[in-house]
């Protein structure tokens, strides 16, 4: 496991949370939320987090994509089941045609997992660059990671 900086295990260090729910079918057999789940927690509070600065018409329009060039997490221990959970979502880094997201899931008051993504933009053509707006929007100050909330 890699080394996990202290203050990406506090919530209030990301700037915006997503309630996630576990259902019954993402857990094992000794009752806590299965790895793959978590994962999938992870995703879906990572495309609401980037619909909410980018905007829908940007994650899904027509020869321009975001794909996840890497993921990991680190479990730090288990989550149970059931229950309702946040995962908080920040920007770490943003390049010319790469951005780093990280995030957290927090079940109660603890975090439970740290997951760190790698979004590439590619055109239909191969690998581009973020417009400006985009650009701009993923550079906000109040995305990244230890902005004020």
């Amino acid at each position: 496991m890699s080394r996990i900086v202290p203050e990406r295990l506090i919530r209030i260090s990301y700037p915006y949370t997503a309630l996630a729910v576990a259902r019954y079918a993402d857990i094992d057999v000794l009752g806590h939320v299965n790895n793959i789940a978590i994962a999938v927690l992870f995703e879906e509070a990572r495309v609401s987090f980037l619909r909410s600065i980018l905007g829908s018409e940007v994650l899904f329009r027509k020869g321009n994509r975001i794909l996840t060039a890497r993921t990991s997490i680190d479990y730090l221990r288990e989550v149970a089941y059931p229950g309702e959970y946040q995962v908080g979502v920040a920007i770490g880094t943003v390049g010319r045609s790469s951005a780093r997201l990280i995030s957290a899931l927090f079940d109660r008051d603890s975090c439970a997992a740290v997951s760190e993504n790698v979004l590439v933009h590619v055109t239909d053509t191969g690998p581009g660059h973020w417009s400006c707006d985009d650009r701009t929007a993923l550079s906000c100050s109040e995305c990244a990671f230890g902005a004020p909330r």
